[in-house]
C-alpha cells in the first residue's frame, strides 16, 4: 500500500488533490499536514491528521520527518507554494520521496519579478513589469506600461496584493499600505482571457497537460481587483498557443523539467496568452476537475512518482470531454458536460 503525505491538507487545493487521489480506487494510506489546528479539520478524507509548524519555522522539517518515520510515509506532496519553496530548499533532508523541479527553477518561479524578467530576456510572452522600489518607479510604469498599470506582489498566491490603478496617487497609496516598496511590481494590464496550463514531466519529457479558463472567481465582489486567483467557474478548453508557448517556457526555465508545472496566461489586447506566473511542484486548486473531465492528473503524478507504468496518454489536451466546472463556498462542486 502507498503511504503518502499531504501537506496544506486543510486547503481546497489539498482537499480536491486528494479527493482526486481517492477517485482512483487505490488503497493509499494519507496522512493531511495543516499549519492551523482549525482548517486541519477540513482534510476529512485522510487516514491521520497532523497540525505542524509553518514553513518559516525552525523545526517544520524536523517535525514533517518525525511524521514521515512514525507513519511510515514513502511520499510527500506539498501543495501551498510556501511549503513547496521551502521544501525544495531542504529536499536532501526529507525522509521520504519528493517529485519537484529542481530548486533553481522553483526560487525563481516563486519570485514574479524575476521569472517575467527572464521570460522577456528570452523573447517569450509576458506580462512587462517594473519592480516598484521608488515613487519614480510608479512614474516610469505609466510612462512605460499604458495609462493602467496592474500593481501585484512578487510573491504569494491567490491575486495577493493585486490592484489596477490608473492614477499616481492611488499606486502610492496601495504601495504604502501593503508596505510593498521593493516587494511589488507594476504590470501590463492584460485585458484579455484568464487560462491556465497544466503539465507533468519526468526526468526532461511532457507526459500529459491541458489547458482551462478562468471565468468567475470566488468572492471577487470583495477583492478590490476583481480577482481572488480561486476560479468559481471554470471550464476545459483547448488552445494550441498555449500549449506551444508553455513548453518553450518550461524549456527555457531548466533543461530537465520534473515535475509538475502549473502556468497562469492572460491575453494581451492583440489576444496573445502572456505568462502572468508560475506555480511549480503543486496543483492548480480545481484539480478534480480533471477527474470530471476523465483524466486524473493526480493519479498520473503518483504513479510517476512511484516510478510506476502510467496508460498512454496524449501530452496535450489529455480531456476526454470538455467540462464547466462551477464551485462555491460550502457547496458541492458541479460538472456540466460542454
Amino acid at each position: 500500500m502507498k503511504k503518502i503525505l499531504v501537506t496544506g491538507a486543510g486547503g481546497t487545493a489539498a482537499i480536491n488533490f486528494i479527493r482526486a487521489i481517492r477517485d482512483t480506487g487505490e488503497k493509499i494510506y494519507i496522512v493531511g499536514t495543516d499549519c492551523s489546528e482549525y482548517y486541519i479539520h477540513l482534510a476529512r478524507e485522510v487516514n491521520k491528521r497532523f497540525v505542524v509548524p509553518r514553513y518559516s519555522d525552525t523545526d517544520y522539517i524536523k517535525r514533517l520527518n518525525e511524521i514521515i518515520e512514525r507513519e511510515d510515509i514513502r511520499f510527500l506532496h506539498a501543495q501551498p507554494d510556501v511549503e513547496v519553496g521551502r521544501i525544495s530548499e531542504d529536499r536532501e533532508k526529507i525522509k521520504s520521496k519528493v517529485f519537484l523541479p529542481d530548486k533553481k527553477t522553483v526560487k525563481l518561479c516563486h519570485n514574479k519579478f524575476e521569472l517575467i524578467k527572464h521570460l522577456n530576456e528570452n523573447n517569450l510572452p509576458a506580462a512587462k513589469n517594473i519592480l516598484i522600489k521608488e515613487e519614480d518607479d510608479i512614474r516610469i510604469a505609466f510612462k512605460e506600461l499604458g495609462k493602467r498599470i496592474w500593481l501585484r506582489a512578487i510573491r504569494g498566491a491567490g491575486g495577493r496584493g493585486s490592484l489596477p490603478v490608473e492614477k499616481f496617487s492611488h499606486a502610492k497609496a496601495w504601495i504604502d499600505y501593503w508596505r510593498g516598496w521593493g516587494n511589488f511590481v507594476a504590470e501590463e494590464y492584460l485585458p484579455g482571457r484568464n487560462m491556465a496550463w497544466q503539465g507533468i514531466f519526468k526526468d526532461g519529457s511532457l507526459i500529459v497537460s491541458l489547458v482551462w479558463e478562468r471565468i468567475e472567481y470566488i468572492i471577487s465582489h470583495v477583492s478590490p481587483s476583481g480577482i481572488t486567483g480561486t476560479p468559481s467557474v471554470a471550464r476545459i478548453i483547448t488552445h494550441e498557443k498555449v500549449n506551444d508557448i508553455a513548453v518553450k517556457v518550461v524549456d527555457s526555465l531548466t533543461h530537465k523539467p520534473h515535475g509538475i508545472f502549473s502556468i497562469d496566461f492572460k491575453e494581451n489586447e492583440s489576444r496573445v496568452p502572456c505568462v502572468t506566473e508560475i506555480n511549480p511542484g503543486r496543483f492548480f486548486t480545481p484539480s478534480y476537475m480533471y477527474v470530471k473531465a476523465g483524466v486524473n492528473l493526480p493519479e498520473i503524478y503518483l504513479k510517476l512518482a512511484f516510478d510506476e507504468p502510467i496508460p498512454k496518454l496524449p501530452k496535450f489536451n489529455a480531456f476526454k470531454e470538455k467540462v464547466l466546472w462551477i464551485r462555491g463556498i460550502d457547496v458541492e462542486p458541479v460538472a456540466l458536460r460542454i
